[in-house]
């Protein structure tokens, strides 16, 4: 691997060497979205200050979440991926490229309206967690202290949604819904498994 090289002193997003392999334009051919905006600054973590870029691909009304691509301040690793609240962690293998491929086939389903955020929110209307989903889908298990949900789709308003909790079974944690339950409980039976909820 060649080592990045900084632009007047400052690295450039637009230098973009990830381990020689992706540049801003490839990542929005790879997206089908134009609107990409590179954001640098100096954050803290552990104690540490650290230059992360963040490439976010911006949707038409500023007023809804982007779909945010974390990168290291050397260009050379992608975590998270983050959208709305939630965000997801893209390091389960060791080639990076992997983990970026992994990381902008998500982007794109989330561009394309193929996947969705389902966003639970509990009495205060606070985050409490979230799940990427086809867009007509409801979380198979949601916490005990969800109360409505909020369905986000990129490039379009968000929609707060009633749940249906009769689609839900009450276990001594979790609300697990009906046709999860009875698959689980099927896996169960099959392998002489004692039925614990």
């Amino acid at each position: 691997m060649r080592p990045s090289v900084p632009v007047g002193g400052v690295r450039s997003p637009l230098t973009f060497d990830l381990m020689n392999m992706v540049s801003i334009d490839q990542i929005k051919r790879k997206l089908r979205w134009g609107n990409i905006v590179p954001e640098n600054g100096i954050q803290t973590f552990n104690g540490r200050e650290y230059s992360p870029c963040i490439l976010k691909v911006q949707p038409s009304d500023r007023a809804w979440p982007s779909i945010d691509l974390h990168f290291d301040g050397d260009m050379r690793t992608i975590d998270p991926l983050g959208f709305s609240h939630w965000h997801g962690h893209y390091d389960r293998w060791s080639d990076e490229r992997r983990n970026l491929i992994e990381a902008l086939r998500t982007s794109r389903k989330l561009v394309e309206g193929k996947l969705c955020l389902v966003e639970e929110l509990g009495a205060a209307g606070d985050y409490v967690g979230g799940s990427l989903l086809p867009p007509d889908a409801v979380p198979s298990t949601i916490s005990k202290d969800v109360r409505q949900f909020r369905r986000v789709l990129f490039n379009k308003a968000p929609v707060f949604e009633e749940i249906d909790f009769g689609c839900y079974w009450e276990g001594k944690h979790l609300l697990v819904e009906w046709k999860r339950k009875e698959e689980a409980e099927k896996v169960w039976r099959e392998h002489g498994m004692p039925i614990e909820w």
